[in-house]
């Protein structure tokens, strides 16, 4: 695994175990989070690649969330979506952003572009990341304008009429660094 050798054995497991709380809590936490992050797994493959290289980009955004991002003390355990990592790097986040519905179930991202801003590149792509909790569903785009346009315009027709929340980060030409992704709220996506 990784260029590692690696032996794996059956776990041994009584037939009547049980399981404290806490474990239950866990489970409950850990079924939530990856139920909710598989939408995006390929997109965390690049997003959240972490440079120790131990944990896929996956595993990585997972842990973080788990850790970040569930809220509930008890069961039944939610998503604090306000806290939610979709990318994790060093590249400058958006400078001034604002996300603007507009009719016919468009959605435009702003934001202002400085090129004195360190870690900036004008070529770094904007991404734009929409869940929607009705449909239990994501819609991104990876590929989206470079950072100088300071904007980019999409149609999400899948969701019209639908609120969603939104996250928005960018990610290097070659797609080998993010910024941190910056959670936008939620916006009524209009028919």
């Amino acid at each position: 695994w990784k260029g590692r050798p690696v032996m794996r054995a059956r776990p041994a497991f009584k037939k009547n175990r049980t399981f404290s709380q806490s474990q239950l809590d866990q489970q409950e936490k850990f079924k939530l989070m990856s139920t909710f992050l598989r939408g995006l797994d390929e997109l965390l493959m690049v997003t959240f690649a972490p440079s120790s290289g131990e944990k896929t980009g996956l595993n990585a955004a997972l842990s973080h969330n788990l850790k970040e991002a569930i809220g509930g003390l008890a069961s039944p355990f939610s998503i604090d979506y306000p806290k939610v990592r979709i990318s994790d790097g060093s590249l400058s986040i958006a400078t001034k952003p604002e996300i603007v519905a507009l009719p016919g179930s468009n959605l435009r991202f702003n934001w202002t572009y400085d090129p004195a801003v360190a870690k900036t590149n004008p070529l770094d792509k904007a991404v734009i990341v929409l869940f929607s909790e009705a449909i239990g569903q994501f819609f991104y785009v990876k590929d989206g304008a470079p950072r100088m346009a300071g904007e980019m315009t999409i149609n999400v027709g899948v969701f019209s009429g639908e609120t969603v929340h939104v996250w928005t980060l960018f990610l290097t030409e070659n797609e080998t660094s993010a910024s941190k992704s910056l959670y936008g709220g939620t916006v009524t996506i209009a028919p």
